[in-house]
């Protein structure tokens, strides 16, 4: 049975298994499908997912194009 996904992003961020994209469960070529059908976080899905939040930002302006920004990973879920 898959999982579905219905929301993406929560307050503890987005959570999901992580595969490589040449992993044999990821959809080739098809990194969104591969999260909210099998919430399989690849890199693919990161970029993707970290461009267009970026792009959310600056349209909002809450933030200004070509300021850092810090992507984290939390070890706390082991």
């Amino acid at each position: 049975m898959s999982k579905q996904v219905t929301r993406i992003q929560g307050t503890d961020g987005v959570r999901g298994e992580v595969a490589l994209d040449n992993d044999e469960r990821v959809f080739p070529g098809d990194p969104i499908s591969t999260f909210t059908e099998k919430t399989l976080i690849t890199p693919s899905f990161a970029r993707l997912y970290a461009a267009t939040f970026v792009q959310y930002l600056i349209e909002k302006e809450a933030l200004k194009a070509n300021r850092p920004i810090v992507v984290a990973y939390d070890p706390r879920d082991r």
